[in-house]
């Protein structure tokens, strides 16, 4: 499931399959490890900081821990729980179905390419909560050899429209054929990002285009499920209190 994915640039890298997160960087001033439960869904989350001035600017990565699990083939259940078929309106009027359960999205895949991550870290500023921003990272793992020409990924606006997030016109595949892609920081505010706000549920759509050297292009939708307690405690780490 991808309630909120692969995000920590530089700090967190996975290794293995489905082995976990360690850490590639030093940690600056404060670091500690919370792990929280929300009915069915486990949740790693990581706080770091660093002084600058009289103000502490911290950093929060929220890790899908089902991420850590092995992958799981499609099928009538997935991790536990019953796999349904969920129709989405995207792009250009078209309606897709996509399998899902009740605690989230799975990650989608193909014989060539599986969505990994779809997620963001916040940069916190708790003495300016406003000037908070949301660092969205996407990941997918190529399953078979060969070099990438072309990688973007679009937000699909609930009317439809894309919102250009990360273009890589040189994409590079790791060591375990990961390739990882980072959007511009946005804001937290409630004018910039309001679905952070709503009291709901929210349901995150991405557009996945990757093009290989050969000239072949696939698409692959991508949705990020945000459960209202999860965006309540984000606020909350915000210094938001509603």
């Amino acid at each position: 499931m991808l309630q909120a994915a692969v995000v920590a640039v530089g700090v967190l890298h996975r290794f293995g399959q489905g082995g976990g997160y360690q850490m590639a960087a030093p940690i600056n001033d404060i670091g500690l490890f919370v792990l929280v439960a929300f009915g069915m869904m486990r949740w790693f989350f990581f706080f770091s900081g660093s002084r600058k001035g009289n103000s502490m600017k911290y950093r929060f990565f929220a890790l899908c821990a089902s991420l850590l699990l092995p992958s799981a083939a499609i099928s009538e259940t997935y991790l536990g729980q019953q796999v349904i078929e969920v129709s989405f309106q995207v792009d250009g009027g078209k309606t897709i179905t996509l399998p899902m359960t009740k605690t989230g999205a799975m990650p989608i895949e193909n014989d060539d390419f599986k969505i990994e991550g779809a997620g963001f870290n916040i940069s916190l500023d708790q003495s300016v909560p406003e000037k908070s921003t949301l660092d969205w990272a996407f990941s997918f793992v190529a399953k078979k050899s060969g070099k990438l020409k072309h990688v973007s990924v679009e937000q699909v606006e609930s009317d439809g429209r894309l919102t250009l997030l990360v273009k890589d016109e040189a994409p590079a595949l790791n060591a375990k054929s990961n390739w990882v892609g980072h959007a511009a920081p946005k804001a937290a505010a409630k004018d910039v990002s309001p679905w952070l706000y709503s009291r709901e549920d929210t349901t995150l759509m991405f557009k996945f285009t990757i093009t290989t050297e050969g000239g072949s292009s696939v698409t692959m939708y991508q949705p990020s499920v945000f459960s209202s307690k999860t965006k309540k405690m984000l606020l909350f780490a915000m210094g938001i209190r509603d």
